[in-house]
């Protein structure tokens, strides 16, 4: 079965809905099942658009009202309708203090060696703020709430004062970098993949890389 259908582009709501419609068809046509409720529209207003120039705007499935959204998690990755990561980066800081917190015992342990609290804490914590991090930007405010959740994790795992050097607790528990470093290597090396891609993909289709 379908397990979920990608993201459907359009210029205008009318193009949308006729997207939609042709969704419909195909579904009839394999006897396949839509959840409306699941589904929803989330616009990104052209700059200087009115507002009011969007009244009656809807889109329907099956006579079933689709849901116009303001942010819409897919792949997880956050996208508002402005186009920031503000929202995706919120949703990723409180996601991973929360699994700090989660660990909080087993990082404050002291049978435990700090190798292996490392490892673990790099498999639940730190491969969140991996994921993605090649696409999205973060500004320095949330750069330093990201950096913030591994010096804390770090300054647990040595049981010392959370007011400690950044750079001592790195290079005392192990982390190659702080977050924003290893951030941008993994930018590099998307953007290195990217530019070896062939014309046909659609990642390098939508990108615009520098000359």
């Amino acid at each position: 079965f379908a397990d979920d259908i990608s993201a459907l582009l359009a210029e205008t709501a009318a193009d949308l809905q006729d997207i939609i419609n042709v969704v419909d068809e195909y579904c009839r046509k394999w006897r396949m099942t839509v959840h409306p409720v699941k589904s929803k529209v989330l616009v990104v207003p052209a700059q200087g658009i009115d507002p009011k120039d969007r009244e009656g705007e809807a889109w329907v499935y099956r006579s079933e009202p689709l849901g116009e959204v303001t942010e819409y998690e897919y792949l997880g990755m956050w996208i508002d309708s402005k186009l920031q990561w503000t929202c995706h980066l919120k949703k990723l800081v409180s996601k991973c203090k929360a699994a700090n917190l989660s660990l909080g015992r087993l990082l404050s342990n002291r049978q435990v060696p700090t190798a292996l609290k490392k490892l673990i804490w790099c498999a639940v914590v730190r491969s969140k703020i991996d994921y993605g991090s090649a696409i999205y930007v973060a500004d320095s405010r949330q750069a330093q709430a990201l950096e913030s959740i591994q010096h804390s994790a770090g300054t647990k795992m040595l049981a010392t004062n959370s007011r400690a050097e950044r750079s001592a607790i790195r290079t005392l528990v192990g982390f190659e970098c702080d977050v924003s470093t290893r951030r941008r290597a993994t930018r590099m090396k998307y953007l290195h993949s990217l530019s070896t891609m062939g014309e046909e993909r659609w990642a390098k289709c939508i990108t615009e890389l520098p000359a």
